[in-house]
C-alpha cells in the first residue's frame, strides 16, 4: 500500500484480489488523489456511485459502480463490483485503519459515561451520559 498522498489502481486491484471481490475495470486512470464524495466533487478522486446517471462534473477519477452500471463517460476509470459503497468503505479502512481501543483527544465524553474495553471513539464524537 502506498502513502496517503494518492491511491493507486494497483493497490485497489491488489485489495480486491486479496479480498476475493469480483470486479471488472474499464478505463485508463491509474491514480486518485483522495477518497471523495459526490456531494463535494473533486477531480481525480476515488468515488462510489450507486445511481444510474453519474454527475457530469466527475472526471479523471476512479469510480466504484454496480455491475450493471452503463458507462457513457470514458474520462473516468470504472470498477464494477457487486457492492460499491461497501467496497469503498473497506478501501478507506485499508488506507486509514482505526486504532482499536483508542479514544480521540478531540472527542467530547460526559463524566457519567462508562466505556468498555477495546472501544474506539473517533474525532469530534460527542457522548452524553451512557454505558
Amino acid at each position: 500500500m502506498n502513502t496517503h498522498d494518492h491511491i493507486t489502481m494497483s493497490d485497489i486491484i491488489a485489495y480486491l484480489n486479496n479480498s476475493d471481490i469480483a470486479y471488472n475495470c474499464v478505463g485508463q486512470i491509474t491514480t486518485a488523489s483522495k477518497f471523495a464524495s459526490i456531494k463535494q466533487i473533486v477531480q481525480n478522486g476515488l468515488y462510489f456511485y450507486t445511481g444510474n446517471v453519474l454527475p457530469a462534473e466527475i472526471n479523471h477519477s476512479i469510480i466504484l459502480v454496480n455491475e450493471s452500471f452503463h458507462i457513457v463517460n470514458t474520462h473516468n476509470t470504472y470498477i464494477k463490483v457487486a457492492k460499491p459503497q461497501l467496497t469503498f468503505y473497506q478501501l478507506m479502512n485499508r488506507y486509514f485503519p482505526k486504532e482499536v481501543g483508542s479514544i480521540s483527544k478531540h472527542a467530547l465524553i460526559s463524566n457519567d459515561t462508562a466505556i468498555g474495553e477495546n472501544v474506539g471513539i473517533g474525532d469530534f464524537t460527542k457522548i452524553g451520559s451512557a454505558i
